[in-house]
């Protein structure tokens, strides 16, 4: 009933779904909602080459004047994320806090492989 509100073949509301891969299943098992989504967006995961661009942006982003991660370490993190962003950060989050707390001045593939041992228990 409340995507069928229009006016003048004006719609009067606009609904955004943003979720994780899930929320497509669900929809979909509700054919008159998912018969009326006109658009459709999936992020996919990136590739290395673009993981790369993510972190060192996600960094600048953050003030960064320098590089602190080496290429090995965003391979770990490639490898063990797939790619997918949200994983991407949660992992470059805690390498940073671990980093931070060790007061290392770089962020190692030492230090990945310790955090990516350390989600398996």
């Amino acid at each position: 009933m409340l995507l069928n509100f229009q006016l003048n073949d004006k719609f009067l509301v606009t609904l955004i779904l943003i979720g994780q891969p899930e929320l497509r299943e669900k929809v979909e098992k509700i054919k008159q909602l998912d018969s009326r989504i006109s658009i459709r967006y999936h992020l996919k995961p990136l590739d290395f080459n673009d993981t790369i661009k993510y972190i060192i942006f996600r960094l600048k982003v953050a003030g960064l004047k320098k590089n602190i991660i080496t290429k090995e370490a965003i391979e770990k993190i490639y490898s063990h994320t797939g790619g997918v962003p949200r994983e991407i950060n949660n992992i470059c989050d805690l390498a940073l806090l671990d980093g931070f707390s060790t007061k290392a001045e770089l962020i190692d593939s030492k230090i990945i492989q310790k955090l990516i041992d350390d989600t398996k228990r």
